[in-house]
């Protein structure tokens, strides 16, 4: 589970290495493209985002005229959000609060749309999801939609890395949970997940919808292969627009787009 220690000492670097790197603005951007699509442009909608970080999807939600709660137990990536909103002058919610605290401090609220990106609830093993299902039905109204963004368990282009590398001890490293390097001596259990496996530990709603995030687009601590080598870009690109958002090929991208709705 999250504390917020861990994520703290990354606030102030966290949209330099990851928001604005070349990696992190285009897997960002298929999230939003499938976002677009699939929300009514035309009907202001309550959201609860958990795991927010410094802010950047909830800044670009309230830009499209939503009420956005910001959450993150982060003390540090909320006051990040905070600034990032007043610069822009976009208003938004932020508030410092775990994830399994939500159902008691926000008692009450109910959301169209619970959203949680790039990875967050790949802190959570089986059993804290289990309480999640329960907690998110009680926050969302009547068919309201629940979007999840997780850390895949099959990347396929990591694992071709590692095989041209002849790393053979991590290919196929997602099957169990890892510990992820934060920064000096700050590490986190990571457990990885399949939209199957979601979809049954999340038993209170429905799959819609399920897309790859990156499959062509590599995962983000591969940033400085890509910076060294740009003219790979345009390939990345044309392959991901292609072959990237079919839907049978969500498990064995980078990250996954599951978007669920209430029973």
């Amino acid at each position: 589970m999250l504390n917020n220690a861990s994520f703290d000492a990354l606030a102030n670097s966290y949209d330099n290495n990851f928001t604005h790197s070349i990696i992190g603005t285009l897997q960002r951007n298929k999230v939003w493209k499938y976002l677009e699509e699939n929300l009514d442009g035309n009907k202001a909608m309550n959201i609860l985002e958990i795991n927010c970080g410094t802010g950047e999807d909830a800044l670009w939600l309230a830009s499209k005229g939503h009420q956005v709660i910001a959450t993150d137990i982060s003390e540090q990536m909320i006051e990040v959000a905070k600034q990032k909103a007043n610069i822009q002058k976009v208003n938004i919610n932020p508030l410092v609060c775990s994830f399994v605290n939500l159902a008691t401090d926000l008692n009450g609220q109910k959301f169209d749309m619970i959203f949680s990106n790039f990875g967050g609830l790949n802190c959570s093993n089986n059993q804290e999801l289990t309480q999640l299902n329960i907690d998110f039905a009680k926050l969302l109204k009547p068919k309201g939609l629940l979007v999840m963004i997780l850390l895949g368990k099959k990347c396929f282009l990591e694992n071709l890395y590692f095989l041209l590398r002849f790393n053979f001890k991590k290919l196929n490293r997602r099957k169990q949970a890892t510990e992820a390097y934060l920064s000096h001596n700050n590490f986190i259990t990571t457990w990885y997940y399949n939209y199957q496996e979601m979809a049954k530990i999340f038993n209170l709603f429905q799959l819609k919808q399920k897309k790859p995030i990156g499959l062509f687009i590599p995962p983000s601590y591969l940033e400085p292969l890509i910076q060294k080598n740009k003219l790979l870009l345009p390939i990345i690109k044309r392959l991901e627009n292609a072959i990237g958002n079919i839907s049978f090929l969500t498990n064995y991208s980078d990250h996954i787009y599951i978007e669920m709705k209430l029973k």
